[in-house]
C-alpha cells in the first residue's frame, strides 16, 4: 500500500525589495499624517517679521494670528502623526499582520510558530528592536538579503517572519 504524501509548499518569505517598498510606503503615509505639523512650521516662520536690531542682531517678531495658527497646526500634526503610527504599526499590523504599506505590496507579518498576527505588544517590541537592526552600520536591515527566512535581527529576536500574502478583499 502506497501513501502519496505531498510535501508542504515552501513558505513564501517576502523578498527584501518588497519589504523595503512596504516600509517606504508606510513612511510616506506617516509623512502625510504629519503634514499639518510641517504646514504649522511654515505658517509660523512665514508670518514672522525679521527686524534688524540696533546692535546688528536680528529680532523675530511673531504675529499673534500666525503664532496661534502655527502652534495649533503643529500640535494637531504632532498628535495626528503619533496616533496614525500607533494605529498603522501597532494596532492594524498587530491585529492583521498588515500595515498600510505591507497590504499594498502584498506582504504580511506573522509569528513564525503560529502563522498568526503578532498582536500590538509584540509589534511595539519589534519596532523598538529595529534599533538592533540599525546598530553595526544598519546590517540588520540588510540581513534579509541573504537570510534563509529573510528575517531582520528584530524578526529573529521576536520570532516573526514576513511572508508574501496579499490581503483578502
Amino acid at each position: 500500500m502506497s501513501h502519496d504524501v505531498t510535501p508542504p509548499a515552501p513558505i513564501p518569505y517576502a523578498q527584501w525589495g518588497r519589504r523595503v517598498a512596504g516600509r517606504l510606503l508606510d513612511g510616506l503615509f506617516a509623512f502625510l499624517a504629519a503634514l499639518p505639523l510641517v504646514v504649522g512650521f511654515i505658517v509660523l516662520f512665514a508670518t514672522a517679521d525679521y527686524v534688524d536690531a540696533p546692535d546688528g542682531s536680528t529680532e523675530i517678531h511673531m504675529s499673534h494670528a500666525g503664532t496661534t495658527a502655527g502652534v495649533i497646526l503643529i500640535a494637531f500634526g504632532f498628535i495626528f502623526a503619533i496616533a496614525f503610527e500607533i494605529w498603522n504599526v501597532f494596532v492594524r499590523q498587530g491585529a492583521t499582520g498588515y500595515s498600510l504599506g505591507k497590504s499594498i505590496v502584498g506582504i504580511r507579518l506573522i509569528k513564525e510558530a503560529t502563522g498568526q498576527p503578532i498582536g500590538g505588544g509584540w509589534a511595539f517590541l519589534r519596532e523598538i528592536l529595529h534599533a538592533v537592526d540599525s546598530a553595526l552600520l544598519y546590517l540588520g536591515w540588510l540581513w534579509p538579503l541573504w537570510d534563509r527566512k529573510r528575517q531582520t535581527f528584530a524578526d529573529k529576536i521576536v520570532e516573526t517572519v514576513v511572508i508574501v500574502q496579499p490581503p483578502q478583499r
